[in-house]
């Protein structure tokens, strides 16, 4: 196992140790015995008896200065430290590929570096802890440990550090007032993607340069343990089908349905897309906001996809408060989503998304546009892209031409009509005139442009007609 000189001082407690360290490098692998002929290489760590009563321990520009009045036992228990520490990682190895469990090696590291250990995900979900039985556990910490998760308050606290998702972050320290949480925190990595945290605790958050080293060793070996674990767990099992019909895939309608059946939702339940995406760069990262949007609507799958999240949400089990909550969540971690209308039939999710897709993109923060909101100003957007053609009523034209050559206002007046939706009233209230003058330019213009007010698909196309810009792309 690799050391550091802080941690074998940290193991001879009993003897007078200094300290002159440059590098601290945790790279230590044996000890040598230091001789004229002996050549310096990398991880090792050689001893050299200076004086009579003093020992030097030496790796590169790092030493150690051990005083005693017995050299011999100087020798042999730095030798003893790297036996030890040897045997504890040959047994950490052999509970991995033996398929222990991550409680195991945490229970295991827990006795070692004295202190209670905690493996958290990238998402802050708690997945194990350890305890030291030596050491008292805070009040506050027990509470955190049995809910298995921080409230999205203190989460913010946290990401503030701007170590918290680096890889080469080393080990660092935490505090969150809220938790009382003044503890150690490295970084975990796997396959070059976050994974999550091991965080390490001790009454009082007294620790030494060596605690690090060693909670850096531990890192390591969870980061094996992952990687000798790795497998899909079943919620992405179970929500591989709604992927598979967000991308358009060939799904048979009894594979949809069993999949609903496997979360007790049935064939026939109100449903209801949400697309959620980032619009704060300071928001939460995926897996975290994720997360906390499933807590928000439990009766919900969440799905990863494209550069945002897809909410699945059973509107048939729903409370009212949930719906207040998931725009919380939106809030705080820095999102905004778009909704369908409610629907029932699975295999129309792709089209459903695709709709909350759009209206998401006219969301802020914390905020939920539904489709229904939107739908014509995109039917508009659509058409202002695409056509080819002039597809306003030739009346407007017409009027506009009328209007230049005789000083008239009729297209202004047939603009306010359609706008109030054929209300003489209303009309006559925007445009300031007497209802009679009202129906005279009515007529000039059905003379002029022979439209017929009560045909239903003329009305239409006027009213599409002032929507849409008078010249295409």
């Amino acid at each position: 196992m690799q050391l550091s000189l802080w941690t074998i001082a940290d193991y001879m407690t009993t003897m007078e140790t200094q300290l002159q360290v440059q590098r601290g490098l945790c790279q230590l692998r044996n000890a040598r015995l230091l001789t004229d002929v002996s050549e310096i290489k990398h991880f090792t760590l050689y001893l050299q008896q200076n004086e009579r009563t003093t020992v030097l321990c030496m790796n590169g520009n790092d030493v150690m200065i051990v005083r005693s009045d017995d050299v011999d036992r100087v020798l042999n228990e730095i030798l003893d430290v790297f036996d030890h520490f040897n045997e504890w990682e040959a047994e950490i190895d052999s509970l991995i590929a033996s398929g222990g469990t991550l409680e195991d090696v945490l229970c295991l590291a827990a006795q070692q570096l004295k202190m209670h250990l905690i493996m958290a995900d990238a998402t802050y979900y708690i997945h194990e802890f350890a305890s030291y039985p030596g050491e008292p556990l805070p009040t506050a910490w027990e509470g955190l440990v049995s809910q298995r998760s921080m409230d999205l308050e203190s989460i913010m606290l946290i990401d503030a550090n701007p170590a918290v998702r680096r890889a080469d972050a080393g080990i660092y320290y935490v505090q969150v007032p809220e938790y009382k949480l003044d503890c150690l925190v490295g970084n975990l990595f796997t396959g070059g993607s976050h994974k999550g945290w091991v965080i390490g605790m001790r009454y009082g958050g007294c620790y030494s340069q060596g605690d690090l080293d060693l909670l850096q060793f531990v890192v390591h070996k969870v980061e094996d343990w992952l990687r000798e674990n790795a497998s899909n767990e079943a919620y992405l099992e179970q929500t591989g089908v709604f992927t598979r019909l967000l991308e358009g895939e060939d799904v048979a309608p009894l594979e949809a349905e069993r999949t609903l059946a496997t979360f007790a939702w049935r064939d026939g339940d109100s449903l209801r897309v949400y697309v959620a995406h980032r619009i704060d760069r300071q928001g939460k990262p995926s897996v975290v906001a994720a997360r906390f949007m499933r807590q928000a609507k439990p009766n919900s799958f969440v799905v990863a996809h494209g550069d945002g999240l897809v909410v699945i949400s059973n509107e048939s089990l729903e409370t009212p408060s949930e719906s207040d909550e998931f725009k919380r969540v939106l809030k705080i971690c820095g999102y905004a989503a778009g909704s369908s209308v409610a629907f029932q039939d699975v295999m129309q999710l792709k089209q459903h998304h695709d709709a909350a897709a759009i209206a998401s993109a006219s969301a802020v923060a914390g905020e939920v546009v539904d489709f229904e909101s939107v739908k014509v100003a995109y039917a508009l957007s659509v058409i202002r892209e695409h056509a080819v053609t002039d597809i306003r009523h030739r009346a407007l034209d017409q009027l506009a031409e009328y209007d230049a050559e005789h000083n008239a206002p009729l297209l202004e007046t047939l603009e306010c009509f359609v706008k109030n939706r054929g209300r003489y009233a209303a009309t006559c209230e925007e445009l300031v005139i007497h209802r009679s003058t009202l129906l005279y330019r009515l007529g000039r213009i059905m003379e002029l442009t022979s439209i017929d007010f009560n045909d239903r698909d003329t009305w239409e196309h006027l009213v599409l007609s002032f929507m849409v810009p008078s010249k295409v792309r």
